[in-house]
């Protein structure tokens, strides 16, 4: 939820050019969270997630840190760019 949020806000805001999406710490993101797997999953869902960020009008740059997991690679993979250093995994 916390993405899907500081992502429309950004992208509504008219004072933003271009949305950069980085983690912290270790990971760019770890992918799912696998505490749904035992039940329902919660919306945001992925895809429509991604879906929303390929059809971004303004720029969306995937600045990627530590490791890219699943879900977090996909991520990565639908923003318009991605950067990242030598030690990306």
């Amino acid at each position: 939820v916390g993405l899907e949020k500081a992502f429309n806000e950004a992208s509504a805001d008219a004072g933003v050019k271009a949305i950069v999406l980085t983690g912290t710490g270790k990971f760019f993101s770890a992918g799912a969270d696998i505490t749904e797997f035992k039940g329902e999953m919660k919306a945001p869902f992925l895809p429509e997630l991604i879906d929303h960020i390929e059809q971004s009008a303004k720029p969306v740059v995937a600045a990627v840190n530590g490791t890219a997991l699943g879900g977090g690679l996909e991520l990565a993979l639908g923003c318009h760019y991605r950067v990242a250093g030598a030690d990306v995994k």
